[in-house]
């Protein structure tokens, strides 16, 4: 799965694996409320690989049944 997050307006980029961590400036937080955003775009890759993600070891796993 793939993930992006905005703070008001401006991008802190794409993350296309786990784990999911963005850095930010202070400067773009405003005093009062802001603006989060977060995109997610899902992926057939785990039904056409027959994989899934496992987040412990990091790894692509083949999908227990």
């Amino acid at each position: 799965d793939i993930a992006e997050v905005a703070i008001n307006g401006r991008s802190l980029g794409t993350r296309a694996w786990a784990p999911y961590k963005w850095f930010a400036r202070t400067e773009w937080l405003k005093p009062g409320k802001n603006r989060i955003v977060v995109r997610m775009t899902n992926t057939l890759s785990r039904l056409l690989t027959g994989c899934e993600f496992e987040t412990r070891s990091h790894s692509l796993e083949p999908v227990k049944l």
